[in-house]
């Protein structure tokens, strides 16, 4: 469940959290303070997936998520 943003020249950041209803809220701050390219995860594993595949400079997780 990857959901990229318009990309733009800024920073890549990408957004960890299994609690769907977060997830959009911290996509809708980022998107309200001008980051254009951003990418949710649903769980970890996702996320390092998308790691591997996006140059990502900052990563904002949930660190209680469920295993």
């Amino acid at each position: 469940m990857i959901h990229p943003t318009a990309h733009s020249d800024g920073p890549t950041i990408l957004v960890v959290d299994d609690n769907q209803h977060m997830r959009k809220l911290i996509m809708e701050i980022l998107r309200a303070i001008g980051i254009r390219d951003a990418y949710e995860a649903n769980d970890g594993a996702e996320g390092v997936n998308l790691m591997r595949a996006r140059r990502v400079v900052l990563v904002i997780t949930d660190n209680l998520m469920q295993a």
